[in-house]
């Protein structure tokens, strides 16, 4: 557990998302809480509004807060307040979503079944961002524009 009332005063931020990955909007400072937060655990990574690694592709949409703070594998981000609530310590006992892709645990199951898939294909690990466009090109339609590419998944296809 990372308990973010142990470093920052929890009445000077409103956290809009919690864990793995906390949506932290500061009341005031930005600085002054980025500061207050970076480096002071080492299960998890702290970043400011458009410095967050690129390939979490988290940086410039509207809905981003000022500071995210993202938990390693296994670790959660609460408040000693809220881990000690009623039996709110329960909640931190199963499983959770939304750890870095890095994580082998974050990966999916990608299953393709008929005419146009290889048969009896196990194939290298793919992205999900990638599959938009494979299906787009299975149903004949022109994909809006993503961050996939077709050549991630042109494996699986017979043609």
């Amino acid at each position: 557990m990372i308990f973010l009332d142990d470093y920052i005063d929890m009445e000077k931020v409103t956290m809009v998302d919690w864990t793995p990955v906390a949506a932290i909007l500061p009341k005031e400072n930005v600085d002054s809480i980025y500061a207050k937060l970076e480096g002071v655990h080492s299960k998890m990574s702290v970043y400011k509004k458009g410095e967050t690694l690129e390939r979490l592709h988290y940086n410039t949409h509207r809905r981003i807060q000022p500071i995210t703070a993202v938990a390693d594998e296994h670790w959660s981000i609460t408040t000693r307040t809220h881990f000690n609530t009623g039996d709110n310590s329960d909640r931190y006992n199963g499983a959770t979503h939304g750890f870095d892709p890095k994580y082998k645990s974050m990966g999916g199951i990608f299953v393709g079944h008929g005419p146009a898939f290889k048969k009896g294909l196990k194939g290298p690990d793919v992205t999900s961002i990638h599959l938009y466009e494979m299906m787009c090109k299975l149903l004949g339609l022109q994909p809006a524009i993503n961050d996939g590419v077709l050549d991630s998944t042109r494996v699986f296809l017979v043609n």
